[in-house]
């Protein structure tokens, strides 16, 4: 054992040893939580931050919750939703779960375009 070596061996001391070592790994989560407003979200379900127009955020801050696992596979889940979401809104495509239409935007209406075939260039 080379940490914290032999000299620690009652729970006192093991304590101490804690407080002084162990530390957080850095990666906060819900600093911008997704949840309703009045319960103290900052973020909405289309990650759009509450009182702006068009201010999103998609990283691991919007996660409401503690996650037991390491941030990087759910985060790319995230940015991939994110992703759908603004090229949704760029395209006019309604993100309301209950709405069955789109809503008009230039893009939509001046293109000739099959609806699939969006690139980066569309955002």
């Amino acid at each position: 054992e080379t940490t914290p070596g032999s000299s620690i061996s009652t729970d006192d001391e093991w304590n101490t040893w804690f407080k002084s070592t162990v530390g957080t790994e850095y990666h906060p989560t819900g600093t911008c939580a997704i949840f309703p407003l009045e319960l103290g979200g900052v973020v909405s379900p289309s990650l759009l931050v509450y009182g702006t127009s068009n201010v999103r955020v998609a990283d691991a801050s919007v996660y409401p919750f503690d996650l037991s696992s390491h941030l990087g596979a759910p985060t790319y889940g995230l940015a991939k939703q994110a992703s759908t979401i603004i090229r949704n809104y760029c395209n006019g495509v309604s993100t309301n779960p209950n709405s069955t239409t789109s809503t008009s935007s230039p893009s939509s209406t001046s293109s000739s375009k099959p609806a699939n075939s969006n690139t980066n260039a569309d955002l």
